[in-house]
């Protein structure tokens, strides 16, 4: 089963404890209803109620998610959490923002990669200055490894994704 976030709206500054969205959820491609979430610490509002189970019943087969921090009761002990179609709907939504997030800078900044795995960027560029900066790509490759302006967009997203996932990781300790 293939699920997919579309039409998200999504509202950094109403977000609080959770993300504050609203999208549409489809399933193998079709439209299966909405998912919603106020961003105040509450679960996922998810339309229609048969289509929460669905997703609570495919989340429960995916591998669980192991927390960043020891078992509340058992100190030194891996804490693994169970799939709900809340935490699959957070991912789809977390995945969803990275993306946005590339394309913004890709269309915006000369994006690149250095030798220590750090993804950086350019200021803010015009149209026309981002390509004169890509035309003379040699200046950045001089302290980096691969410019992401200049890869297929899916493998620039694999590298980003895993800078920004390493960075989020080290942010919760």
């Amino acid at each position: 089963m293939e699920v997919q976030l579309r039409n998200v709206k999504y509202a950094e500054f109403a977000s609080e404890e959770t993300l504050c969205f609203e999208a549409s959820v489809c399933i193998d491609g079709h439209r299966e209803g909405t998912a919603s979430n106020d961003g105040r610490g509450g679960a996922t509002m998810i339309w229609p109620p048969s289509l929460g189970a669905r997703l609570n019943a495919y989340a429960a087969t995916l591998p669980p998610f192991r927390m960043p921090h020891d078992h509340p009761d058992k100190p030194g002990m891996p804490w693994d959490m169970p799939r709900d179609a809340d935490m699959l709907l957070a991912d789809l939504l977390q995945q969803w923002l990275v993306r946005r997030d590339l394309k913004r800078a890709l269309a915006k900044r000369v994006v690149f990669v250095t030798g220590d795995g750090s993804v950086r960027e350019t200021r803010t560029l015009t149209p026309a200055a981002l390509q004169a900066q890509l035309a003379r790509a040699d200046r950045h490759r001089a302290f980096s490894e691969r410019i992401l302006n200049e890869m297929n967009f899916e493998d620039a997203l694999v590298l980003f994704r895993a800078y920004v996932e390493r960075n989020s990781k080290g942010a919760e300790r």
